[in-house]
């Protein structure tokens, strides 16, 4: 039986919908993965980098995001 994280409404859905969709789609397949699939985990590594990696920037940049949204 697979484990599905079933996505959350946000306030920033509008703003980071791609982001959000590929933070689900490796949870869940991170979740999902097996001890004995070692490619998978190694492409599982690769991506979650990438991931991590923008949402520094996206909280790095959080005071900018934030006037945005009051103009």
């Amino acid at each position: 039986m697979a484990l599905v994280i079933e996505k959350r409404e946000t306030d920033f859905d509008n703003i980071f919908q791609e982001d959000l969709s590929q933070y689900y789609d490796m949870a869940n397949v991170y979740l999902n993965l097996g001890t004995e699939d070692y490619a998978t985990a190694f492409e599982v590594s690769k991506k979650a980098w990438v991931l991590a990696d923008r949402w520094a920037n996206i909280s790095a940049n959080a005071g900018k995001l934030a006037s945005m949204e009051k103009v």
